[in-house]
């Protein structure tokens, strides 16, 4: 539906354990990458009418 409005931005909530990982976390650090693999594939097929950004928060 997105591609058919010709415009329009969408994020994405990852997180830094998509890189990093965190010890017995396996299904949520492979669900944030690929999130993150997702947002990085949209962003390249919907450019340059669609935005596609993900933000990473980390623990504070």
């Amino acid at each position: 539906h997105v591609p058919g409005q010709g415009s329009g931005r969408i994020v994405n909530l990852a997180s830094q354990a998509a890189v990093i990982g965190l010890d017995r976390h396996v299904a949520y650090c492979a669900s944030k990458a690929a999130v993150v693999g997702m947002t990085k594939v949209l962003a390249m097929e919907w450019a340059p009418h669609i935005n596609v950004n993900a933000i990473s928060p980390t623990i504070v």
